[in-house]
C-alpha cells in the first residue's frame, strides 16, 4: 500500500471524526480520543513487529491497523478491545481457512494476508459493540 495513500487515508479519516465530534458533542475528544488510539496501536503492532520473525507482519499490517483502531474509536474505546480480541480469534480461523485454500488451489508457500482479518476484525467488532450497548442500554 502506498505511503500516500495512508497519510491520505489518515487525513480523510481524522476529518470525520473531527465532523463527528463536533456534531455529537460539541467538542474535538473524538479526534484526539483517533489520534491517541492510532498512535497506541501503531506502536503496538511495530513492536511486534519488531520482535517477531523477519517479515511475519508487514508495514502494510502496521499501517492499516492504526488506520482501523482511528476508525473504530468511533465506536467507542469497547469497540477497540472488542476489535483486539477478534484480531486473534479470527487470525486463527484465516489462518486455517489459507493452509486449506493453499493446499487445494496452488501448492505454493504464499504469505498469508493479514489486511482481511484485521477489517473483518473491525466489522465484528463494530457490530458487536453496537450490539451490547443497545442491549444494555449504554
Amino acid at each position: 500500500m502506498p505511503r500516500l495513500w495512508v497519510v491520505i487515508a489518515g487525513i480523510f479519516q481524522s476529518f470525520a471524526n473531527l465532523i463527528y465530534s463536533i456534531i455529537l458533542f460539541r467538542n474535538i475528544s473524538v479526534l484526539i480520543f483517533g489520534w491517541i488510539s492510532c498512535v497506541i496501536i501503531f506502536v503496538i503492532y511495530w513492536s511486534m513487529r519488531k520482535i517477531s520473525a523477519k517479515n511475519a507482519i508487514g508495514f502494510g499490517d502496521v499501517t492499516s491497523a492504526s488506520m482501523i483502531a482511528q476508525a473504530l474509536v468511533l465506536f467507542g474505546f469497547d469497540c477497540l478491545i472488542y476489535w483486539f480480541a477478534l484480531v486473534g480469534a479470527v487470525g486463527l480461523l484465516w489462518l486455517l481457512l489459507w493452509k486449506i485454500y493453499c493446499k487445494i488451489c496452488s501448492p505454493t508457500n504464499a504469505s498469508i494476508p493479514f489486511v482481511p482479518v484485521e477489517a473483518i476484525s473491525a466489522i465484528l467488532a463494530a457490530l458487536l459493540s453496537i450490539t451490547t450497548s443497545s442491549i444494555l442500554g449504554s
